[in-house]
């Protein structure tokens, strides 16, 4: 199913580092997450943390993708 096409300097491996940081869903797997225990303050600490840390590895993720992703830089001066 092709829908569109990518623009000229931009790659698969662009779209997917935009993508993962912006797919985190923290908010829902907060609030999930505490509706399942919402007695338990030890739980909902257990929760936030994890949370806390898969958003954050999400997030180096996604920009170590983009950072690898660069394109070459020409180190010849423009004009020459």
């Amino acid at each position: 199913m092709r829908l569109t096409d990518l623009l000229a300097k931009a790659s698969w491996a662009h779209l997917y580092g935009v993508v993962i940081p912006c797919g985190i869903g923290s908010t829902a797997s907060l609030f999930i997450g505490l509706l399942t225990c919402p007695t338990s303050a030890e739980l909902k600490a257990t929760i936030e943390i994890g949370v806390l840390a898969g958003s954050t590895e999400s997030i180096c993720f996604g920009v170590a993708l983009l950072l690898g992703s660069r394109p070459e830089l020409s180190r010849t001066p423009a004009g020459l």
